[in-house]
Formats: C-alpha cells, sequence, structure tokens
C-alpha cells in the first residue's frame, strides 16, 4: 500500500463514527495510512487543503466526504502547480449524494477502501474547466462531475435554503425540485458546442462528466468521465404540462425527447444577457455571470478505482 496519503476530511460529512467504536480517520490510520489528515473547516477550504498537501510532496490525495469536498479537492489538485498527471486522487464516500461515487461502485465501507488502496488499479479521469466573469475578474473552476444552469442550479440553490428544516439531500431535492417547477421561468441563452448551436429560452441545462446528479438522477445516462466529452441535457422552453412529463422522464428514466435535447462535446460556450445561476458539482457559484466557458481536461488525474479481480 501507499502508506503516505494526503487525507482531506470534511468533518461534518466525513469523519463519522463507525461501529460506535472509532471514527473513520481512527480506522483509516489503524488499518495503515499513516500520512498527513487534514480537515476542511469552511466552503472552499479543501481546495487549499489539496494544494498544500500537493506543496508538500505528497502525490496521493485520499477525500473522505461527499461530492463538494471531492470537487474542492479536484480544483486544488489540478491548481496545484504540479503536472496533475502526476498526482492520484481516492475516495471514501460518506455524504448523502454521493454522485460521482455512484458511477464508480464506490462504496463507503474503510475496509473496501483500504483493500482499493492496497490493490492500487487506477483509471485516467477527465475533468470540466468552468471559467465565468464575476465583478472584474475572471473566476475558473475545476470539477469532477457536472455543471448546471437554469432550473438545474435553482433546485441546488433552494435545496441548501431548505437545509435548515428538511433532513436529508433526497428530501431537501424533493421539496425544491416542486418549488421550481412552479416557480423557474425559461430564459435566453446562446449555447454554443462542438458542433451544435441552440439560441432561445432554455429552462435547465446539465453539461455532464458523469451520469449522476441530484442524488441519483440520472440525467445523462450515457455519460463516460473518461471518454474526452461532455454529455449535455438541454431543455427548452416547455409548457407546464412538458414540464412535469419530462422531469418524469427523467426521474423514471423513460427516455427523452419532446424540449428535451441531448449533445456530445468537448467544449460549451454560453452567452446571455440575463443573469444566470450556475452551480458546479451541486456547489453554487455566487455572483457568476456570462460568458461561461466550459472546456474538457481529458484524461487529467489519477483516480483510484475499485478492483475488479
Amino acid at each position: 500500500m501507499q502508506k503516505h496519503w494526503g487525507v482531506i476530511l470534511n468533518p461534518k460529512a466525513g469523519d463519522k463514527k463507525i461501529s460506535g467504536k472509532q471514527t473513520i480517520s481512527e480506522a483509516l490510520k489503524s488499518g495503515g495510512i499513516d500520512g498527513d489528515f487534514r480537515y476542511s473547516e469552511y466552503a472552499g477550504h479543501a481546495t487549499i487543503l489539496a494544494r498544500e498537501l500537493v506543496a508538500a510532496g505528497y502525490r496521493h490525495v485520499l477525500v473522505v466526504g461527499g461530492d463538494g469536498t471531492i470537487s474542492e479537492v479536484v480544483d486544488g489538485l489540478m491548481t496545484s502547480g504540479v503536472d496533475s498527471r502526476e498526482l492520484t486522487f481516492a475516495i471514501l464516500p460518506s455524504g448523502t449524494g454521493n454522485d460521482w461515487c455512484r458511477f464508480w461502485n464506490i462504496g463507503k465501507r474503510v475496509d473496501e477502501c483500504l483493500a482499493h488502496l492496497e490493490k492500487g488499479r487506477t483509471k485516467r479521469v477527465d475533468v470540466g474547466c468552468l471559467t465565468y466573469n464575476k465583478a472584474q475578474d475572471v473566476v475558473t473552476k475545476y470539477f469532477i462531475n457536472s455543471v448546471g444552469l437554469g432550473f438545474d442550479a435553482e433546485i441546488v440553490s433552494r435545496a441548501e435554503q431548505f437545509g435548515n428544516f428538511a433532513k436529508g439531500i433526497s428530501l431537501n431535492y424533493l421539496f425544491a425540485l416542486i418549488v421550481c417547477a412552479v416557480t423557474h421561468k425559461s430564459k435566453p441563452i446562446l449555447f454554443e458546442a462542438d458542433n451544435d448551436t441552440f439560441n432561445g429560452d432554455f429552462f435547465t441545462m446539465s453539461i455532464a462528466n458523469g451520469p449522476y446528479t441530484g442524488g441519483g438522477i440520472k440525467q445523462t445516462p450515457d455519460a463516460d468521465p473518461t471518454d474526452g466529452q461532455f454529455d449535455v441535457l438541454l431543455a427548452s422552453r416547455p409548457t407546464v404540462y412538458q414540464t412535469i412529463r419530462d422531469i418524469s422522464r427523467v426521474l423514471f428514466r423513460r427516455g427523452f425527447g419532446g424540449v428535451l435535447h441531448l449533445y456530445r462535446t468537448s467544449k460549451v460556450r454560453l452567452t446571455s444577457q440575463e443573469r444566470h445561476k450556475v452551480e458546479a458539482d451541486g456547489i453554487i457559484q455566487d455572483g457568476a455571470e456570462a460568458p461561461f466557458n466550459i472546456s474538457i481536461v481529458p484524461s487529467a488525474l489519477n483516480m483510484i478505482v475499485r478492483d475488479e479481480g
């Protein structure tokens, strides 16, 4: 086993008690991980911690937490100043959505995680890069799973608000979905991809590296995070009936059609005179303004995956 891992834990989602005795961090240490354990304390902190670990010489980073923590760590690895292809990350999912790990069938058991680290089987995975304007600056955010606009981002924003009184991410998303289905309005956008263009009012958009979002919703079922392409689901302006019908199509995997459009592309440019909310891996990008440029970085990072043997 590569014993000297940098380990980043989200205390809220990550370092839980297991078997009523040890915390996850204690179990990892007793299982042979003797590296540097660091705890994120606020939004964006895991990005800083990832950069610090790379600067300290670590080339293997284990993330213990949910999708947001994974996203922050990936952002830190991609902006560490070291060739990202020299870096390897592993995940012990401990959030509630775990959309990225769902595709890879990575479970929450510490003993399984230790076994995967021992085997050391890796895949080169693609990473997304989002840029946008904020005040007088151009912001760059690397993401691992997806970027969403419109209805997609509104649900994330509402779910965060409901977090104060609704227990569990699935219930939050259900409440948010119901509210946003009634209140969200389509807005104009110019969507430009490798070989496709859409110019008009859109309701929602998911630009995806992986197939799952929102705690297991398979919006882009054929998305493959190793193929150098995004799968994009765009819904043009629907009627109330079409909204209900096409949301159910996505939720219950009944196929696409109607106002739902699927694209495959390595880059996307979005321009609009309207203000749009945007989320990356379930993290609202506060103050983000168009143009939004989203590109794929193929085979950007090494990731520990399940051993199939």
